[in-house]
């Protein structure tokens, strides 16, 4: 993999200075709007300010999605959500970071993408609602999400321009802070931009106790150089991300520290209608977890867990336009490799290979073509070819002379046949019709697949490395999975006039070999299990099942200066192998939004309320939820044109509540026992002031 490295970045460096020295303008412009979006093809919708909708202790972009119809998180941490799209849990929703994906060391996703997004930097995140075009990206389910840092434009004119922003932002209950600041400059041919970042906390309380072992500690830096050459534009970034000790009570360990290193080429050249793009990522993470310097385990029973993540990967696209037709076409390319050993700190002699350098490469191509039928009919669809090659070295563990299970186990992984080759087809068609000024509607139809996770096929000892689930279960992997793939259907439309816009949508998923847990009798694999002092032991299997639902958003001008917002989710998921619903679907849930809009002042005031939900599966020991509701509210203050203070409520009458979506406690420490999900954060005030120049 270093070799692939070394010789990719050569080549990608060698083709920077090619078109520096041969080329000879357009345009790249960003307007720094800092909202995150839910965008359909040519409509959009339902937009959160995540400028005043990120207090210090909200260390990704996590809870911003959940104001987003169809939208979760399963949040196993303070800095370790995963989103949740329409049902689809965990690596099903794709996340990229500037279009290209994002690499976690950590086998349970510690270091999830959504957490290496730094919501202080962005430019625009956009959720795309639905069933996402092909060209969005290879593994899909879920829909993506899109994330996109502030770049300085390039000038019209002989004249240099800089600009930025300081954010410092405080969290008093919990002692956290969070301060950032963007610095850019740039003239007619160059920009640069420099980013610093610094967010940390202590524990948070529920209304009823402090949640021990919930810290968290980050700190990240950014810097980039651009350059436009006639038609040509070039921009090289470089991303550190550290990650200190951070809690994750939900997961069997919690981070002692991440270090990530990420490099990024995007090229674009654009002349008319014809486009093409280049995105190249390359991305190095190391990541160490223990479960005894924030939690407190019996001193036989330490551990600490060494992982090491690295990917390397690239997407060329290329537009035109023939027979009435705006086409894409693009092939994109992806290698990963990772690797975890399980230590002892208080016996040397101790190890286990829990993944010993997994590779797994993408390979993908796709067609895409947008046309105007009519006036008021627009068509997109597009298809897409994939295959993805997986293999894993043979594995040891210590104890294996001394546990006939575990030898046993052992042996069986190392003896397999561990090459698996999954091929999928890709392919998404959006219908939209405008039957009036006001209404537009709109109907998708699609295929989806993914190949499982390297866990998923490889994870050949009992253990919670699940990649996130967080459910306090202990799974082993099955190399003879078979790929998800998944048929969609959706029927919506889109009401706008002058003060009122509503945008509803229905959907419908049928699941082909869903990958989930299923109770195993493998002997030796149970008997393992035992030692550990663990419950029943599940194998990911494929099912089968349906996933069903209807969300939608409502924002209404009440006057000039008032605006009310609602969004509505209601998602439903079940196996139909078995009378049984599918894991940690996000219950029915309701959010309005009061904003005042003045000259000097903003403010909002949320109302969220959320259903019981006793749709659970039930051979994984999922239990039900209570239901609740909450009140939050927001503000800011524009002391003048380039400065203003930003201030809100949590939870404004410290309401006890415990989220279904949320991850099962693993703690001795907490007010909530083992095996009870954690609560959520309890009343909690901040205030942030922002400079902006």
């Amino acid at each position: 993999m270093q070799v692939k490295r070394k010789v990719l970045w050569r080549v990608l460096w060698g083709a920077l200075w090619g078109v520096t020295v041969c080329s000879t303008g357009a345009v790249a412009a960003s307007d720094d709007d800092h909202k995150i979006t839910v965008v359909r093809a040519e409509t959009s919708s339902q937009q959160i300010d995540l400028k005043r909708k990120s207090p210090p202790a909200n260390a990704d972009l996590g809870d911003a999605l959940t104001q987003l119809p169809g939208a979760s998180v399963n949040k196993n941490g303070a800095i370790t959500q995963l989103p949740q799209y329409r049902g689809h849990i965990g690596k099903r929703t794709l996340v990229t970071l500037e279009q290209s994906a994002i690499v976690s060391a950590g086998p349970n996703l510690m270091d999830a993408p959504l957490g290496q997004v730094n919501t202080h930097w962005v430019d625009s995140v956009h959720l795309l609602r639905g069933i996402s075009p092909v060209s969005a990206g290879s593994e899909t389910i879920g829909s993506v999400i899109e994330a996109k840092y502030w770049q300085p434009e390039f000038q019209l004119e002989q004249q240099s321009n800089g600009s930025g922003d300081l954010r410092l932002g405080f969290q008093p209950d919990m002692s956290a802070h969070d301060h950032s600041a963007r610095l850019g400059w740039s003239n007619q041919q160059q920009r640069l931009r420099v980013f610093g970042s610094v967010q940390n906390a202590e524990d948070w309380s529920s209304a009823q106790a402090k949640v021990k072992g919930t810290e968290f500690d980050k700190r990240s830096h950014l810097l980039g150089y651009g350059v436009r050459l006639g038609a040509h534009t070039i921009d090289v970034t470089s991303i550190r991300n550290d990650t200190g000790v951070s809690g994750t009570p939900a997961l069997p360990m919690d981070i002692i520290y991440v270090d990530s290193d990420r490099y990024q080429l995007n090229y674009q050249w654009q002349k008319n209608d014809t486009q093409w793009s280049i995105d190249v990522y390359s991305q190095e993470a190391e990541h160490l977890m223990d479960n005894y310097q924030v939690r407190t385990p019996m001193p036989t029973m330490m551990r600490e867990n060494l992982t090491f993540g690295e990917g390397d990967g690239a997407t060329v696209k290329y537009s035109w336009q023939a027979l009435d037709w705006q086409l894409q076409a693009g092939i994109e390319w992806e290698s990963l490799e990772h690797s975890a050993t399980i230590m002892d700190p208080n016996n040397p002699m101790f190890r286990v290979e829990n993944f010993n350098q997994v590779e797994r490469d993408n390979q993908s191509a796709f067609i895409e073509g947008t046309r105007q039928l009519t006036s008021s009919q627009l068509i997109t669809t597009g298809i897409r070819f994939k295959n993805t090659e997986q293999n894993a070295n043979d594995v040891f563990h210590s104890m294996a002379m001394m546990s006939p299970a575990i030898s046993t186990v052992q042996m069986r992984f190392n003896q397999a046949d561990r090459n698996t080759d999954f091929s999928n087809i890709d392919f998404a068609l959006d219908y939209q019709i405008k039957t009036s000024t006001d209404w537009h509607w709109h109907v998708g139809v699609g295929s989806k697949s993914r190949a499982p996770t390297y866990q998923e096929l490889y994870l050949w000892i009992p253990l919670q490395a699940t990649g996130g689930l967080g459910d306090g279960n202990v799974y082993v992997g099955n190399l003879e999975l078979d790929s998800e793939v998944v048929y969609q259907f959706e029927v919506g439309f889109d009401y706008s006039q002058s003060a009122l816009r509503f945008s509803p949508q229905i959907y419908v998923h049928k699941l082909h070999d869903y990958i989930q847990g299923r109770v195993t009798n493998d002997a030796a694999l149970n008997m393992i299990a035992g030692m550990m002092n663990a419950g029943p032991v599940y194998q990911f299997e494929n099912v089968s099942g349906w996933i069903y639902g209807f969300d939608a958003d409502l924002t209404w001008d009440l006057s000039e200066r008032w605006q009310m917002n609602t969004v509505l989710t209601m998602v439903r998921g079940e196996r139909d192998d078995i009378n049984e619903d599918l894991y940690r679907i996000v219950p029915d849930n309701i959010k309005w939004r009061w904003t005042y809009t003045d000259t000097h002042l903003t403010g909002d005031i949320e109302l969220q309320y959320v259903a019981d939900q006793s749709r659970v599966a039930a051979s994984l020991s999922e239990q039900s939820s209570r239901g609740y509701s909450l009140v939050n509210a927001s503000g800011e203050w524009r002391v003048s044109e380039s400065s203003s203070l930003q201030f809100g409520v949590v939870n404004l009458f410290n309401k006890f509540y415990q989220d279904h979506t949320a991850g099962i406690n693993r703690t001795m420490m907490n007010s909530v026992q083992p095996g009870e999900r954690l609560p959520g954060l309890g009343r909690s005030a901040y205030v942030a002031a922002v400079i902006e120049f």
